[in-house]
């Protein structure tokens, strides 16, 4: 089931209406298990493809949603690029939801909505999950304020991205229950580089001691 809010119909006497592009906005750091549920969810109720939107930064919001959204969007809650969760979906998605996902960045609405109409022009209908998250109920409202029409697939949730996070940043094995394992390899790959980075500025620090002291 899902619940869908869309925009008042228009007269018998219009054109005949396009089909709107469906657009599934999100952050995904990093995509995990409960992003890719939904994804296969919105593709089971859609005729058509689907529309990702990695958000990236796209400047401030002074409306009460931007302000609640900049704390999603704070450094520390976003460390993967663009094009490095990008490349981490595009691992995870199936073969036949691959063929149906075009993976797009997108600034984030509530700061560039020219921007967001300008890049997907006529009807477009936004997939918001309904897994009773305030932030999301709170997103819901901002696009049906704007007469823009939304679906709302229903999902029980099962984590959510500052738990993988966590999980991430202290290598617990557990991560690989809450992410795809495609998801998995690619950060295991990831963490280890920046393991390695850091033990090379480590070294480098340790052997610059080293020197200062032998030059004393």
């Amino acid at each position: 089931p899902c619940c869908t809010a869309r925009a008042p119909a228009r007269s018998s006497h219009s054109l005949p209406r396009m089909e709107p592009i469906a657009i599934f906005p999100g952050r995904m750091q990093p995509p995990h298990n409960d992003h890719l549920a939904l994804i296969e969810r919105a593709l089971g109720l859609l005729r058509g493809p689907l529309v990702v939107a990695l958000l990236v930064e796209g400047g401030r919001a002074s409306d009460p949603f931007g302000r609640d959204a900049a704390e999603h969007h704070q450094r520390a809650r976003n460390p993967f690029t663009f094009l490095q969760r990008a490349a981490m979906l595009d691992a995870a998605l199936s073969r036949d939801a691959r063929a149906r996902v075009r993976i797009v960045p997108l600034p984030r609405p509530e700061c560039a909505w020219d921007v967001c109409v300008a890049a997907f022009p006529g009807p477009r209908l936004w997939v918001v999950p309904d897994a009773g998250d305030p932030f999301d109920e709170a997103k819901a409202a901002w696009f049906t304020a704007r007469a823009e029409a939304v679906a709302r697939p229903r999902v029980v949730p099962t984590t959510d991205g500052r738990h993988v996070r966590a999980l991430l940043a202290r290598g617990d094995p557990e991560l690989r229950r809450h992410v795809p394992a495609p998801v998995a390899y690619w950060l295991d790959a990831w963490h280890h580089e920046i393991e390695s980075e850091a033990e090379k500025r480590r070294h480098e620090a340790a052997r610059r001691t080293s020197w200062e002291h032998e030059r004393e």
